[in-house]
This record gives C-alpha cells, structure tokens and sequence, in this order.
C-alpha cells in the first residue's frame, strides 16, 4: 500500500515512468503468496487498483496497447471481486484510450457501459466523468449538440455534490477538479454559435464557493444547493445596477481565451483571442515567480503556457524592479513590451466596445493567470496606460458584485463610525528575522494622513495605532466596530506549505499574513486563518478595507478567484477592497493613499475614481514608473 501511495504521488507530478516503476512493485507485493494468504481480499483488491493505475501510467506514456491490455486485465478481476465502483472506472478508462485512437463507436459503447454501472450503484462522481468522457467522443464525431447535452450533465451531476456539509476548502477543491467541464462546456458553445449561453456557464465555472459563504454571511441558514444560477437576465441586471462595463475573461488550457463584455444597457459582445500565439522571443523565463512568496517586503499551481509565462515574469519586473541581483534588472523597455502585448491579447479585442467616457467604470473579471495582471498598467501601442483611459476595478465573478452589493446595504443599516487606522507596527523579532523586515516610517506618515481624512469625514477623532499600540489583539478587538480599516504595514503570503524553520512564526493553511506588534494574548502576525475564524457567521461591518502591505491582492489562484487575504475579507462581508498585487513602496505608497482618500472623502469621487486620479497624479508628477502606482487594485464595489 505504501509503494502503490507512492506512485500515486509521482503520477500527480507527471513523473509517470517513476509512478509505473512503483506500482509494478506494488502489483508484486500484492501478488505475493504472503499477502495473498494473509489478506486475501486486500490482496485483490490492490491486485485491481495496481493494473488499472500501471494502465493510466501506460497510456500517459503512450503506449496505448500495454494500456488496454492492463486496464483489460482490471475490469476482469474487478467483475471476479464484485466490485462494480472499480469495474466501472476500468471500462471509463477504456473508452478514453478508444476515443484517443479514435475508434469512437467503441469507446462510445464502453463508456455507455461505464456510466450505466455508476447511475445504478449511486456513485455520482463516476456518473459526471462518464457523461464528460462521452461528450468529449461526440465532440470529435463533430456531433456538438450532443456534446453539449452530455457535458451540460456531468456539470449538473458535479453540482449535486455541493452540500451544504461541506468545508469552504473541500468545496473549492472540487471546484478546482470540475473546471475541464465547464471549459469544454464553454468551447462547444462557442463552436455552436451560443456565446451568450457560453458567458452563463463561465460564469457558472466560477467564485461558487466564494458566493456561498459571501451569501451565508448574509444569511447562515442559506444551503449551497439554494444558490441561485446567474442566467443572462440577472448578467445583466448586475450590469445595471453596478453602472459599468463588466470584462469576463475565460482563459482556456488550449490557450484560446474567451472575452465577454457586458455593457450596462444590457448589450453583450463576445469575441476571442489567441493566447498560444505570443512571440515567444519577447517572454523571459526568469522560473523565480515562486520567490514572490518568500520576499513579502512592504517595498493553486498553473500549466506553464505562454501567456502564464508572460504574466509571471511581468510580475517579476514589477516586483524585482529595484534590485540589485542582475538576474532581476530587467530594463524598462522590457517592462513595457510585456505591458503592451498583455494590453494586445487582453484588451485590443475588445476596445471597441469599452467607454470612450474615462469616468465610466470598467469592472474586469479575471481567470486563472490573469488574477495576477495589473490592467491600470497595461500600455497601448502609443503608451498610454489603461488607467488613462478607464476607471477600473476588479472582481472574481460577476456574482460576487451583487452581493458586494447586498453586503454594502447590510453596513449602510449598522451605522457604525469608528476607523481603524494601522501604521508601521513594532513587529517581533521573529518576523524581522524570518523576512528581512525593517522599520516603514513611510507607512507611519501614510497613516497619519489617513487619519485626517477620516477624521474630518467621520466628524470625529480617528485613532491612529502606531508602533507598540499596534497590536494583534487590538486589531482583532476593533475589527467589527470600524466602518473604515487601513493596515499601512509589511505582508507575505506564507503558508502551511511555506515553512521558514523559525520558532514563533505562525503558519496558515490560507496564504497572507499581516505584520503587527506582539501582546500577552498574540504573536504579532494576523494570518489569513485567523480573519477567517473570527469573521465566520459574524461579518465585518466596514465598507471599505485597504490592506496597504505587499502582496495583499495574491494567493492560490484557483477557480473561485484569489485564495488569500482577500478572499478572506470578501467572505467576511467587506464589499470593497484595496490590495496589492506586488511589493509595494514604501515611500510611493504614502503619496497614493493621501490623494486617494482626499479625492475619496473631501472631493466626493467614488473610490474607483479616487485611485484612478491618485495614480494619474502621480505618472503627471514624475512618478510614472508602474512598480511605484499600479501595484494596487480595486476589488468589489465602486460606491
């Protein structure tokens, strides 16, 4: 069992001669004559497990004959033990090796037989992989509508699964696992001329989990299975209400991405773009994107394709943009042709019909990758920046606007007054010595200036939390009574899975972690998981939070959106965020955030506009490097 769990591991990283060798050494142990005689049901059955997995390792390797021969082999001893589960998957896996060397008829009969034994046993999971499978065959029959009916119902079977029961991480992991369905849902309805239906079941493949638990927040009894399905009508109400232009992208593992744009009258326009088509020669493969994980100064894992390539080493640019390491100095012609061919595939297809009115709100909503673009940054061919044009935000599905809305009505009826201002807290020695942190009198000025604003907005006194006075346990104490939250302080995006190997350093299963100052009850690093547990079934009641640190914008990009600090906040019930999306500077962040708030708060702009005019001020004043103004991102409402 060990050497068959071992293989299993080494599949799951491709590593598919190393996971055969390991389970024809499981297959043998099972075989044995003392395992046989000593556990002889265990024995067949791991006897049936090894020859359908050395099949799978067969066929990822190519060799389709020793596949069929072994999978062959599985179905018989399955049928001889009586296991209908096993028998079932043997005859799915047949049929997908038939449909790969297309003898279709075939594979379309084992597959029918594969989903008849899992409809009459009960076991759903195998039902939905059965009907993909049959809509992938009838896919390349060129058969669509029958390919669309097919995976119309393995995504009706996956969604059955949703209970009510289960944790916010199980629902997103099978989230995650459902998404080949709904992409292949989406390119047969492109293919048949549906691109309105398309743009539904997008919306469908995504932020489900994130709505469930924003919508519990506003009702603990509701059940995942209550949830309504977005359908064209309500797209568009959402559009209206929202007063903007909604940008849905639906990035394809073929490298197609589908584009929809939502106009607020109700009008939708569809078109593609061709991601596998980028100039190769103008991407440099840095392979350090995962050391944006580590670096975490105030200052999910994707396929490796072209544009996740692109997008990673723009990040790196924009991250690494003042260090001294050569491997990082990118030059900023280079920053800037990589700004323009993401504005090339992202937004040339579509500016026809965004609003020639730069105040009019452009609201995009990202997938996979492009949870990581800066898009005010984004360059036109004569270099402007997006932001320049537009007035832009962000959101992980259409869906989560309207109960950012909802949530902004719930806050309204609390009447709450209070802010709750961070800067640049006396964190322990311990994150000093795991991060390389230092002392940030920027985020102390920053501070300062936002509690005037405040102040003269709320008609009272704002209390500003400064160095020891900055603690977790007074964060955690004034979190539920602060209509306004600002944290000016240092963040990182360690994880459970992201040890440094130092005592006191606390770990969270969810990635982000904000530096504030130790106390008797607290360590001084507010993780993700905590935020979680002390705003479940109690939402927060500010209406806008700004996490004014690095990196507070990334996470785990999964099919629910960005899985970190600000996913956490959303399902908290904030229904606007201001995050970051690299490291951001310490000395530029200040300038941003005092004209931000003045434009927000003394001269009446909505906060989307407010960061638009904070950042044109500071490209006019000089300051027209992107790394210093577009590292942050608006997330949610523009009220």
């Amino acid at each position: 069992e060990q050497q068959f769990q071992a293989g299993l591991a080494r599949f799951l990283h491709s590593e598919f001669q190393v996971a055969l060798t390991l389970w024809e050494e499981a297959l043998a142990l099972f075989l044995s004559e003392d395992v046989r005689t000593a556990f002889p049901e265990k024995s067949r059955r791991g006897e049936a497990k090894s020859l359908g997995h050395l099949g799978l390792a067969y066929y990822s390797l190519g060799n389709y004959v020793r596949a069929i021969d072994l999978l062959q082999q599985n179905r018989d001893v399955t049928r001889k033990i009586n296991d209908r589960q096993g028998e079932a998957g043997s005859l799915g896996n047949l049929g997908v090796i038939y449909n790969t060397l297309s003898e279709y008829a075939y594979a379309t009969d084992l597959l029918q037989q594969a989903l008849n034994i899992a409809q009459a046993i009960g076991d759903r999971l195998g039902e939905s992989h059965a009907l993909y499978n049959l809509g992938a065959v009838f896919g390349n029959l060129n058969e669509l509508t029958d390919a669309e009916r097919y995976f119309q119902d393995s995504a009706k079977v996956q969604e059955s699964l949703h209970s009510s029961k289960l944790s916010d991480v199980d629902r997103l992991s099978l989230l995650d696992s459902q998404q080949m369905i709904y992409d292949s849902w989406q390119m047969t309805l492109m293919a048949l001329g549906q691109s309105k239906i398309a743009l539904a079941v997008a919306e469908r493949g995504r932020a489900q989990a994130l709505a469930v638990s924003m919508i519990r927040s506003l009702d603990r009894e509701t059940e995942a299975s209550e949830l309504p399905q977005l359908n064209l009508a309500r797209i568009k109400a959402i559009a209206a209400h929202q007063q903007a232009t909604l940008v849905e992208y639906s990035v394809l593992l073929s490298g197609r991405i589908l584009i929809w744009v939502i106009q607020p009258d109700g009008t939708i326009h569809s078109t593609e773009s061709d991601a596998a088509a980028l100039d190769d020669s103008l991407i440099d493969t840095t392979d350090q994107f995962v050391s944006l994980s580590h670096s975490g100064k105030r200052g999910s894992e994707l396929l490796e394709t072209p544009l996740n390539t692109l997008v990673q080493d723009t990040q790196v640019a924009l991250t690494r943009g003042n260090s001294l390491d050569s491997q990082f100095q990118l030059s900023r012609q280079q920053l800037d042709t990589q700004l323009q061919q993401l504005h090339e595939v992202l937004i040339e297809p579509i500016s026809q019909w965004l609003p020639t009115d730069d105040q009019q709100r452009v609201i995009f909503i990202p997938h996979r990758e492009l949870f990581r673009v800066p898009f005010t940054a984004l360059r036109d061919s004569e270099g402007n920046y997006l932001i320049q044009k537009h007035t832009i935000l962000t959101a992980p599905s259409i869906q989560s606007l309207a109960l950012a809305r909802q949530h902004r009505s719930r806050i309204q009826s609390v009447n709450t007054t209070d802010a709750l201002i961070v800067g640049n807290p006396h964190f322990p020695d311990t994150l000093k010595t795991a991060y390389g942190w230092q002392s940030l009198p920027g985020a102390e000025r920053e501070a300062r200036k936002v509690s005037t604003h405040l102040s003269q907005h709320l008609g009272k006194s704002s209390t500003v939390l400064l160095h020891d006075q900055a603690t977790e346990t007074q964060v955690k104490e004034q979190l539920h009574s602060a209509r306004f939250i600002h944290l000016a302080t240092h963040g990182n995006l360690v994880s459970v899975n992201e040890k440094v190997g130092l005592p006191g350093v606390q770990y969270s299963f969810l990635p982000g972690l904000l530096a504030l100052a130790a106390s008797d009850q607290d360590d001084g690093s507010l993780i993700a998981d905590e935020l979680r547990h002390i705003t479940r079934n109690n939402p927060l009641n500010a209406e806008l939070v700004v996490l004014s640190a690095c990196q507070t914008g990334q996470g785990r990009v999964t099919s629910d959106g960005v899985d970190g600090l600000s996913r956490t906040l959303l399902t908290a019930g904030v229904p606007t965020l201001l995050v970051s999306l690299w490291n951001a500077s310490d000395h530029h962040t200040v300038s941003l955030m005092d004209e931000f708030y003045r434009q927000f708060l003394e001269e009446d702009q909505n906060n989307a506009q407010a960061l638009r005019l904070a950042m044109l001020q500071m490209i006019e004043q000089g300051d027209n490097n992107p790394q210093y103004w577009a590292a942050f991102t608006l997330v949610g409402q523009a009220e």
